[in-house]
């Protein structure tokens, strides 16, 4: 009953450990995700910022392209200023096609903290069930009690039969004695 005891304290402290270590775990991954998140939502903004400046850069083209037609030298500017635009549209294009590769990347690090968080939450749940007590109304509890009382009745009778069998020694130590 005392090793019952011990294993009882030290399995309730065990899982307490656990716990703890759980809860720091999905503390950290939670904390993982938020930052995630953020990188991803700098990202979008950056972008967008990015996309305002390159309407703004065609839009000052456009004016630039107006006026010099104006002065008669439109050949000139015009190509000038053509691939210059192109020269930006590239760099910008790249810039954007860098941004959306780090931010496909970044969601694709956030799918994969979202599915191991949610295992982990599942496991967790599963641990948890673990510990939840038996119902004794089931037939496994109804079983089990048959069970005890078997174990009891068994014990009963184990200790009547070695009282039995310590009186009949005596009695048959009393009888070589005096025989």
């Amino acid at each position: 009953v005392h090793e019952l005891e011990v294993k009882r304290h030290q399995l309730i402290y065990s899982m307490a450990e656990r716990k703890e270590e759980i809860e720091i775990h999905s503390e950290v991954k939670m904390a993982q995700l938020r930052a995630a998140q953020d990188e991803k939502h700098k990202i979008a903004i950056e972008l967008g910022q990015r996309r305002i400046i390159m309407g703004k850069v065609q839009s000052r083209y456009e004016i630039l392209r107006k006026a010099h037609r104006s002065d008669g030298d439109e050949e000139h500017s015009q190509v000038y200023y053509l691939i210059r635009i192109a020269q930006q549209r590239e760099e910008l294009q790249r810039e954007g096609d860098d941004l959306d590769k780090n931010i496909k990347q970044k969601e694709k690090e956030l799918r994969a903290m979202q599915k191991t968080l949610s295992h982990l939450k599942e496991r967790n749940s599963d641990y948890r069930q673990t510990f939840t007590k038996a119902d004794m109304g089931s037939r496994l509890g109804k079983e089990v009690t048959s069970l005890k009382e078997k174990v009891e009745k068994s014990r009963g009778l184990l200790f009547r039969k070695k009282h039995e069998f310590q009186l009949l020694q005596m009695n048959y130590n009393k009888a070589l004695m005096k025989g």
